[in-house]
């Protein structure tokens, strides 16, 4: 029985994996625009101190660097400060904007 249910369950996320979703819009929606221009700096200092201390020491002054998941730009915006060219990318596009925007004069390719 617990082979039955092993092929079970592989079958069921299997059928799953070839269908594709536009998440584009509702990834900024779902995950609230607004909640991400404050999210790091008011909900989790913690994280975005330590991030910050990574990047800083890891990524060299000029780097070119991507930005997945870029959000609002919040890292990008440190890294650009340091001469880096970033490339931003995310889901949605009202939280590009919001970065590009935040990040005017910047050298960024999306």
């Amino acid at each position: 029985m617990p082979q039955l249910m092993k092929y079970y369950e592989l079958t069921r996320h299997h059928a799953y994996a070839g269908r594709s979703y536009d998440i584009s819009e509702a990834a900024g929606v779902a995950y609230g625009f607004h909640f991400e221009m404050e999210r790091l700096e008011k909900h989790n200092p913690v994280e975005y101190a330590i991030t910050k201390r990574y990047l800083l020491r890891y990524v060299p002054e000029g780097a070119t660097v991507a930005d997945v998941g870029v959000g609002v730009g919040h890292y990008s915006e440190l890294l650009a400060s340091r001469g880096s060219k970033v490339h931003l990318v995310d889901v949605a596009p009202r939280l590009l904007e919001a970065a590009k925007e935040r990040l005017a004069g910047a050298e960024l390719e999306q």
